[in-house]
Parts: structure tokens; sequence; C-alpha cells
């Protein structure tokens, strides 16, 4: 049986939200493709959630939230070393931003251009930091905390970069990213260039 949430009116107004974001870019989003996309009108959107601004806010940060989620999963599996799951990080990075490169600009937005440095994102951004921050120092106990972060820091500037910004970087790097298997080889060069700065050996697996 469907759950009732993913075909409710607001269910399909938010995800309407997603799909003109990445069809028109977020610079270009109106209230009437968004009805148009959710197969409503304007009213319904207005009953919802009152105006644009607003839907907007809350698809944002429920998108957040999922990231946020899957991230922290990722880095928490039990089964795998810190480099392991860093390695899934990257991927998980990575393929978001070439699979949804509207939804990822439209959150980098608030930060980017308005200097907003308390939007959903880079709570989120944080709150994950921190969490490869603490689970890197069970599996490097012997080095500083400042060098786990500098060392993450590094390499996660990269993959946001590239995230925003993939054909900026394409005449530049031998990786074709709208190739399949591109992202792992570079969410694998990512991964052995942390690994190679804290002097960590790679684990079997993950090159």
């Amino acid at each position: 049986m469907t759950n009732q949430l993913e075909t409710s009116p607001r269910q399909r107004i938010l995800g309407a939200v997603i799909t003109c974001i990445e069809k028109d870019g977020f610079e270009n989003l109106t209230t009437r493709k968004i009805a148009e996309e959710a197969g409503t009108n304007i009213a319904s959107i207005n009953y919802y959630f009152r105006s644009k601004d607003l839907l907007v806010a809350e698809t944002l940060a429920m998108t957040v939230q999922h990231m946020q989620d899957d991230l922290c999963a990722l880095i928490e599996r039990p089964a795998y070393s810190f480099v392991e799951n860093l390695f899934e990080v990257f991927l998980f990075l990575i393929e978001g931003g070439l699979r949804f490169p509207g939804t990822t600009m439209a959150h980098m937005y608030g930060f980017l251009v308005e200097k907003r440095y308390d939007a959903p994102v880079v709570k989120a951004f944080h709150h994950v930091f921190a969490l490869l921050v603490e689970y890197a120092a069970k599996d490097f106990p012997s080095l500083a905390e400042k060098d786990i972060r500098l060392a993450l820091v590094q390499v996660l500037s990269s993959a946001l970069f590239i995230m925003l910004a993939p054909g900026f970087f394409s005449p530049l790097i031998p990786l074709d990213l709208s190739q399949s298997g591109a992202s792992k080889q570079l969410a694998h060069y990512l991964t052995r260039t942390f690994a190679r700065n804290l002097g960590s050996p790679l684990p079997v697996g993950t090159v």
C-alpha cells in the first residue's frame, strides 16, 4: 500500500520544487511552474506554505536533513574503517552534486551569495564535519585533532568545489565526470590524499 504522505498534495509540491529547480534553475523558480509540475494550483501552494519563499525554505531544509542523515549513516558504519567510510562520503557528495546540480547550488546560494553562514546546509555540514573528526580520531589516536581537521578541510573543500562547478575542472583533470565510474575514481583519489596526508595505509579495497 502506498504511503499517503508520498502522494499527498503537500509532498507533491515539495517534490515539484526540486524538479523545477533541476529543470530551470533556482533563479527561474516560480510558483506557476511549481504548481504545474505538482498538478495543482497556486492557491494550493499558498494554502500549504503561505509563500514561495517559505515553500523553498522548507524544501531545502527537508533535503538538507535527508543529506545529513545519509552522511551520518555512512560515517557510522561499524563494520568499516574510517577511511573506507570517508570514501563513501566523497562518493555520496560527488554523485549527489552531479545528479542534482540545481538543488546543490540552491543550498549553497545562501552562504555563497548572501553570506548567510547560518543557512541549514552550513549547520548540517558542520554537524557532519564534527562527526567525521570524532570518528577519524578513533582510527588515528596518535594524531592531533588539528591535523585531522586540516586534512579533512583540504579534501572536503575539493569535493565541494567540484560539486558546485564540475565544468570548471573538466579541462583540467583526466576524468570525465559525466562517465560511469569517474565519480568513484575521484572519490578514491580524495581518499588516498587524505590518508597520505595523515601517513595512514589504505585499507584493502579502497584503491
